[in-house]
């Protein structure tokens, strides 16, 4: 979905950034907004993005608790330190 547009390129971004915030303020109450390690949300984001794709597209077999354990490591990567040297 990108290089359609700049401008849409921005707001796909911005949108994924903030519900990347919402997924971290839901698992961490102590969440900082603008404090995720952008690396860790672009993988997490784009992760869960393909997920939800993926199960979507083959008509939502799967039961919803197992997509939700599948995306769970993603989502905790939000809320993980991996950008600490």
């Amino acid at each position: 979905m990108s290089g359609i547009d700049p401008q849409v390129d921005e707001l796909f971004e911005r949108s994924m950034a903030s519900f990347a915030g919402l997924i971290a303020g839901t698992l961490v109450a102590t969440h900082v907004p603008g404090s995720i390690e952008p690396l860790c949300r672009a993988g997490a984001m784009h992760g869960l993005l393909a997920v939800a794709r993926d199960w979507v597209a083959r008509g939502c077999d799967e039961p919803v608790a197992r997509v939700v354990r599948t995306v769970e490591p993603l989502c905790r990567m939000l809320v993980s330190r991996g950008g600490d040297d």
